[in-house]
């Protein structure tokens, strides 16, 4: 039986007098323990959404540092619908649009999740469900991902960028067409050769990735 780790959440702050940095408990420990706390991001109010990767769920982190659960039931499942019924399976990231959309990287469903700000409503906003590749060129809803590991947008967020880790792949997702691309990796294991065209070069279990004022995406 796999052991459950309580997670805590730290914050390392600056005094720009003084220069010295302190780590600071946010949430988490005995208090409010999350369970395998992978990535976070903001809301346009300033509370911290965040995902735990076998706690199954979406939390919440007020400025007040109180923790609820912001979607999903804690049960590892595929469910959409109201942010309280809905179910999540191993999810790694999540990020936040401008308009405080918040959209998930559902690693073992293979699915990208989006939860409406107004609403509370869970959808699916890529993927179909089933573990492979496939759907370049098409609707990202249809697309086929192998493990959804993470995700970013771009500084415009016109495009979201899905570390489709388990083929190897970085993909990109136009949200104004809902088409997806690959944009680096052909699908191979292996150390990425230098100078080379990105989407004929092999990644090596790709982790992160984001990308920078001027367009340019960094892989982790």
């Amino acid at each position: 039986m796999r052991a459950i780790v309580l997670g805590v959440l730290l914050i390392c702050t600056a005094n720009i007098l003084n220069a010295a940095e302190k780590i600071v408990l946010v949430a988490g420990g005995e208090t409010a323990g999350f369970k395998e706390p992978f990535g976070l991001d903001f809301l346009p109010n300033g509370k911290i959404v965040l995902v735990e990767y076998i706690g199954h769920k979406v939390s919440m982190i007020d400025v007040d540092g109180k923790v609820s659960t912001y979607a999903g039931t804690g049960q590892k499942g595929f469910e959409n619908g109201p942010a309280d019924k809905a179910q999540f399976n191993g999810p790694h990231n999540l990020v936040v649009a401008k308009d405080g959309t918040v959209y998930v990287a559902d690693t073992l469903n293979h699915l990208v999740r989006k939860i409406d700000p107004k609403t509370k409503m869970v959808t699916t906003f890529a993927g179909n469900g089933k573990k492979g590749f496939a759907g370049d060129g098409g609707a990202a809803k249809d697309a086929e991902f192998n493990a959804v590991f993470h995700i970013a947008l771009d500084r415009e967020q016109k495009n979201m960028y899905v570390v489709d880790m388990g083929n190897k792949r970085v993909r990109k997702i136009d949200l104004a067409t809902g088409i997806v691309q690959t944009v680096a990796g052909n699908g191979k294991p292996g150390i990425p050769t230098e100078g080379a065209k990105a989407t004929e070069t092999p990644l090596s279990n790709p982790r992160s990735c984001d990308v920078d004022s001027k367009g340019r995406l960094y892989i982790l």
